[in-house]
């Protein structure tokens, strides 16, 4: 299903620019909501408060289904703010510093009540070992030895 609630954050006056002084400015704003300034917004856009508030009642609707694991289809602005805030494991270095390609996922456990933790992001546990490298494909307890 679709909902508004996880669409892309507002670029306001920034919408389809594609000059570097633009993008550093969308980017520093969806930045620092990751370190709690909920209050900045683009010029002409929407706060982190507005932007977040959104997102979580669609995050909302979907735990009140009571289905255990959900996927949220967003853009990589909104998913990587709303992680860096949200996810207790993350901040916003991690989220300057780790962009989010087209179909990168970014997975989290926990709920609104408990709070969250970011699992992975594209694929690399967060503090952990990379999870799609070639030692690490073998089935589980598989023997290094064996050569694959």
């Amino acid at each position: 299903m679709v909902r508004e609630g996880i669409r892309e954050v507002e670029a306001g006056a920034f919408e389809m620019r594609s000059d570097e002084a633009s993008i550093a400015a969308y980017q520093a704003t969806f930045t620092s909501w990751a370190s709690g300034s909920l209050h900045a917004s683009n010029p002409g856009g929407e706060t982190g408060h507005e932007a977040f508030a959104r997102f979580n009642n669609v995050i909302t609707e979907a735990a009140s289904t009571g289905t255990r694991t959900v996927a949220l289809i967003s853009h990589g602005a909104m998913l990587r703010s709303w992680a860096g805030y949200h996810c207790r494991n993350l901040d916003a270095q991690y989220v300057d510093a780790h962009p989010l390609p087209n179909t990168g996922i970014i997975e989290v456990s926990g709920s609104t009540h408990r709070g969250w933790t970011a699992e992975s992001w594209i694929g690399k546990a967060i503090n952990g070992p990379l999870l799609d490298g070639p030692a690490d494909s073998r089935p589980a307890g598989e023997a290094r030895e064996r050569g694959f």
